[in-house]
């Protein structure tokens, strides 16, 4: 008997009038009729069951899909767990009733009845327990339901494979191909034997193919190793640049590199599994676990974008692309199956099968990663292992992913968008106002284009439907309303330098009342299998939420895909569009989807962005060369197809943080042109203070782009362009601030571009975290919110709300601030002070900037949106040392080589210039020189800027920035010598200052100021300096003592040195110069000036610089 729902009592009432006999009658046959037919309705009160064993194989619900409550679960059970048969009848009605009937590896067992669990809306909810299951189990079900015994359903039969735990025990005997070595081991169960394969790629890491179940084909590599097995307990394999030591009783891998450093081994089996694997023992594997030993100091990084932290250790961390709306924390839109870990290797997973790394989580010492298997298929794991420095690794990697695409030089100036934008007059008032505030502006992202059913036509275009396979031309609209001239408005663009990208989903969109072309391209699409399958023989539609029920189109299917794309190639090729914003691509729910390459949906899943958006990048790069896709998903294919953004986010400064990490980690993870909505795009317009920083940190970032999320037309507006922002709150600061930096931006692109082109080469991200520029510092690992941006600049943006001072870390060597010039010893901490129209960003000694600076050398002024020709080309250096420094002329499209020469010992900095075909400027940091030379004949001297500029060659000094200008007319071949020149000086209104003050009230200073009220006892300056080496330098004091002669006491690292005598000097406007020696170790020194007892009379402090001897 099986259980019934009782869900209330039914009294039916009675009446005790009187009627005359016939009417009794009448009544009472009513009554009987209505009895009968309430009966009658009660017998077939089912209208249907439910279950849905696997759902729609959610990891997280909630924002993602709703989980079905009708699964099975465990949706995949292990031996030992109680499997659960959830299920749902419909409406709630009295005396249903559900059940199971089933069959263990093909024995029929008793029927299990399911318990009425709760009611919800018209439904009513069951579970059945079938207990538990040994390995190798094979269960088949049906799960049954009817009401009062009659009108009985059933749902289709299902099946599942109970697995266990298995794992490599020993190894029974290897085998050299040659081109890889294959080793057969016998499993802790017995009943299976395993295969590992190892080969090299390429030199310094391996690839590790490991078959559970020993059927499989392995990969060669190189032939270039050797193996010795002479040692009874290993067998040693010398690879190029990386060695594997494989123990044989039990089987355990250990890496070591070329130096014979220990990088990795595997988990000590007498503590848990090391390579193991769910199986049912003979012929199914459903997960594959590889688990290595973790000291507690090792780092885990990369994994895609990550907005909760850029070290994951302490962590799971799923591989699993998800649209999850707003506060990400561990969830991601762009998973990648890659770790750069601090223990100099890297691992990547190779596989779009969900997988999970559990870093330090199960045990302090063991690091796990565990990916899913396909069952009967695809039993393998394919593991790549890198060994070197994080550049190293991130070069090796990306041999084995692809180097990253580069984008055209206009996609590194500021982008603008607003899903508002929904008109012509909106968008080309925007450029108006573009023009209006002198506002550059390269690109422009129009998300409110399109008709919003076919997502390739425009808005209020007039048209006559066509068949299916029809490809749109220009000609075959007529626009008007809200998009009057849509070519017009590109064009419009175009001549003002601004590029134009289209929004884009990978849907066929579902409409209840759809649009006759939307309506003849999907039934075409259903009947050619253009789309995703359901695993039924239908179509796949996509899970209730955003564009829920539509179809999906099949990127597998490369007619599929051309078909799809063709009926927006007119915006391309007609129109002019210059690329695409590709949103979403999270839409795979459900291990069974089937595509037209045989990739089902649980592969496909963290597979299907990437598809999708190459799709797009292949097609646009056919009819535009200089054309870029915009996208949020994807996976480790992501850097073939640039450029990517951080999803959505709120306008908060915790998610400005969770944006910054996203970036650094995806950046490592092989994608790195990366952005976010600068701000935050949720909701009303952020604070001033928010926009204000986070616009200062867009600019120093790989991409610089805003966007804001409301559609419609929002009152009063919520775009985040900076004309709005002050619209909105009255700060005209919000435009100034932004001008400054998008100007700066354009400025930098002759950088920006040469560092993208070196990623484009190595794989060596832009934005670099300082645990991966600087990997054997430790504290640079810990400074999570400063990074490098290419291989010159140290950006620490202010990333707290109400936060105007920063701790930041410079590491080894010396740097110098970008804007004010000061120099800063490495391997020290400063408190920098930024207003909000500032950032801290420093100059690694060494370095040359090329940049594209306005005519009056303004880094910030005005310099125009223009990435066809340069304004005025300028190379700022660094001198340090021997530099040699390669550029990329992207306006002459070729290659050039710039070499810096610093001989301070000598008095002398040699700079051999690319020969141009036009005038550039040099900015040397530098000490004021004697003369400049072209070669042996000396050119002229300038003593203020403006005659610098007029003239067509020559130098001029800026005191305050202590840049030596020297303009090189074109053709120029002659080496440049900078005579008689020293080091810059450490400027004293920088230095650490103890009851002194900083003024600007007497001419002749150098740098920004200088220090006085440095008068009475007790006061002090402090100085922390650079030296590159232990020896013997030369200490100039420059002051001023208008009064009368005076003394300070001198300390070095700390040690009183010596007196020194500083005489008067003619006035408090004339200044002098004392000359030390003084002995320096390298690295980071203290050099402090101190009014102490004894020492008389004031004085004004400019600077001191430290020599070469």
């Amino acid at each position: 008997m099986h259980n019934m729902i009782l869900v209330g009592k039914i009294t039916p009432k009675t009446g005790g009038m009187e009627m005359n006999r016939r009417l009794k009658h009448i009544i009472t046959q009513i009554f009987i009729l209505v009895l009968i037919f309430s009966i009658n309705l009660n017998v077939y009160a089912l209208d249907g069951i439910w279950h849905n064993p696997t759902g729609w194989d959610d990891l997280y619900g909630g924002k993602e899909v709703g989980t079905e409550p009708c699964e099975r679960y465990p949706r995949d059970p292990i031996a030992g767990e109680n499997v659960y048969i959830k299920s749902k009848t419909w409406p709630i009605e009295l005396g249903q009733a559900v059940w199971v009937t089933w069959k263990k590896n093909g024995v029929e067992q008793p029927v299990v009845n399911a318990q009425w669990k709760y009611n919800d809306g018209y439904d009513s909810y069951w579970e059945a327990n079938l207990g538990s299951f040994a390995k190798g189990d094979v269960v088949e079900y049906t799960v049954h339901a009817d009401h009062y015994g009659q009108n009985r359903k059933s749902t289709d039969t299902y099946s599942f494979v109970v697995t266990g735990w298995d794992s490599v025990k020993d190894v029974i005997s290897f085998t050299n191909y040659n081109n890889r070595v294959e080793f057969t081991c016998s499993s802790e169960s017995g009943t299976l034997n395993p295969k590992i394969s190892f080969s090299f790629p390429g030199s310094g890491y391996f690839r590790m193919q490991f078959e559970p179940l020993g059927n499989g084909t392995f990969s060669g590599g190189l032939a270039n190793y050797t193996v010795d097995s002479s040692n009874p307990a290993y067998v040693l394999i010398n690879g190029p640049d990386i060695k594997l030591k494989v123990f044989k009783t039990p089987y355990k891998l250990e890496v070591y590199d070329a130096n014979n450093n220990l990088l990795t081994t595997e988990y000590d089996r007498s503590q848990g599994r090391s390579l193991a694997f769910l199986t049912n023992g003979t012929n199914y594997v459903s997960k594959i676990e590889e688990n290595l030993y973790t000291p507690a100091d090792e780092t885990f990084s990369g994994f895609g974008m990550r907005y909760n932290a850029i070290n994951q250790r302490g962590k799971n961390v799923d591989i699993y692309t998800v649209n999850w709306y707003l506060d990400q924390d561990n969830k991601t839109y762009l998973p990648v199956p890659f770790y750069i870990s601090n223990k100099n290797y890297g691992i990547f997973l190779n596989s779009t099968y969900y997988s999970q790394f559990r870093l330090a989580t199960d045990a302090s010492d063991k690091a796990t990663i565990r990916v899913n298997a396909g069952g009967y298929t695809n039993t393998n794991l394919d593991m790549y292992f890198f060994s070197g420095t994080p550049k190293e690794i991130s070069v090796k990697y990306t041999d084995v992913v692809g180097k990253p695409e580069i984008p055209p030089v206009w996609a590194f100036g500021p982008w603008i968008s607003a899903n508002e934008w929904n008109k012509q007059s909106e968008v080309e008032e925007q450029i108006a106002k573009t023009l209006q505030y002198d506002i550059p502006t390269s690109a422009m992202v129009v998300e409110a284009w399109a008709d919003e059913e076919t997502f390739y036509i425009w808005g209020d275009a007039q048209y006559t439907p066509r068949d299916a396979n029809w490809i749109p031309t220009m000609s075959d609209f007529t626009f008007g309303g809200r998009w009057p001239n849509p070519k017009g408005f590109i064009d419009y663009a175009h001549a003002n330098n601004i590029k134009v990208l289209l929004w884009q989903l990978p849907v066929i969109k579902s409409s209840s009342n759809p649009i006759p072309q939307l309506a003849t391209d999907e039934a075409y699409a259903l009947q050619q299998g253009y789309v995703l399958g359901d695993g039924k023989g239908g179509a796949y539609r996509m899970a209730p939420g955003w564009y829920g029920n539509s179809v999906l189109p099949d990127f597998t299917n490369p007619a599929a895909a051309q078909w799809y794309l063709n009926k927006r190639r007119y915006l391309l090729e007609e129109m002019g569009i210059d690329g695409f914003k590709c949103d979403g691509g999270e839409f795979v729910w459900g291990r069974n989807i089937t595509s037209f390459g045989g990739i089902k949906g649980d592969e496909l899943r963290n597979l299907y962005p990437d598809l999708y958006i190459n799709a797009y990048y292949d097609f646009a790069k056919t009819y535009n060369a200089d054309s870029v896709i915009f996208s949020r998903a994807g996976g480790a294919l992501a850097g073939q197809h640039p450029i990517s953004w951080s999803g959505d986010q709120r306008s908060s400064f915790s998610a400005y943080r969770d944006a910054m990490r996203a970036c650094i980690t995806a950046s490592m993870s092989g994608v790195p042109f990366v952005t976010w909505d600068l701000a935050g795009f949720n909701g009303d317009i952020p604070s001033t203070e928010l926009y204000k920083r986070s616009v200062a940190q867009a600019a120093f970032s790989p991409i610089m782009q805003l966007h804001s999320e409301s559609g419609g037309d929002p009152y009063p507006s919520v775009a985040r362009t900076p004309w709005n922002m002050y619209e909105r709150t009255g700060d005209i600061d919000c435009i100034n601030i932004y001008r400054k930096f998008a100007n700066m931006r354009m400025s930098l692109i002759p950088y920006l571009y040469n560092e993208a082109k070196y990623t484009n080469a190595t794989g060596v991200p832009m934005m670099r975290s300082m645990a991966y520029e600087f990997p054997d510092d430790a504290v640079a690992e810990t400074m999570e919110f400063q990074y490098m941006l290419g291989g010159n600049l140290l950006v620490a943006p202010i990333e707290n709300e109400g936060q105007t001072s920063k701790l930041i870390y410079l590491p080894e060597g010396e740097w110098i601030d970008l804007f004010w010039g000061a120099k800063r010893p490495g391997e020290s901490f400063i408190t920098y002070y930024a207003g909000l129209d500032t950032i801290p960003v420093f100059v690694r000694a060494g370095s040359v900037l090329p940049m594209n600076l306005n005519s009056d050398y303004d880094f910030g002024g005005s310099v125009g949106n223009d990435t066809t020709s340069y304004k005025n080309l300028t190379f700022r250096i660094y001198p340090s040392g021997q530099t040699n420094y390669d550029w990329y002329d992207y306006v002459d499209k070729v290659q050039r080589s710039l070499s810096v020469n610093e001989n301070y010992a000598a008095s002398q900095i040699t700079i051999n210039a690319p020969v141009m075909n036009r005038t550039c400027t040099l900015q040397v940091f530098s000490g004021k020189p004697g003369a400049v030379k072209f070669g042996n004949t000396a050119i002229s001297s300038f003593n203020d800027l403006a005659a610098f500029k007029a003239a067509s060659s020559g130098w001029y000094y800026d005191a305050q920035q202590h840049l030596t200008y020297i303009k090189v007319p074109a053709s120029t071949s002659s080496a440049i010598i900078l005579e008689n020149v020293h080091e810059v000086p450490y400027e004293a209104e920088y230095a650490t200052l103890n009851g002194v003050d900083v003024n600007t009230n007497h001419a002749g200073y150098e740098g920004t100021g200088f220090v006085d009220n440095f008068a009475q006892a007790g006061k002090s300056v402090e100085f922390e300096i650079h030296a590159p080496a232990n020896m013997v330098y030369t200490l100039d004091i420059r002051y001023s003592a208008g009064t009368e002669n005076a003394t300070r006491n001198l300390y070095v690292n700390g040690e009183i040195h010596s007196t020194v005598d500083l005489p008067k000097t003619a006035d408090w406007d004339t200044w002098g110069t004392v000359t030390k020696s003084i002995t320096l170790n390298k690295g980071k020194n203290t050099i402090r000036l101190s009014y102490d007892s004894g020492n008389k009379a004031g004085i004004n402090l400019d600077n001191i610089t430290v020599r070469k001897n």
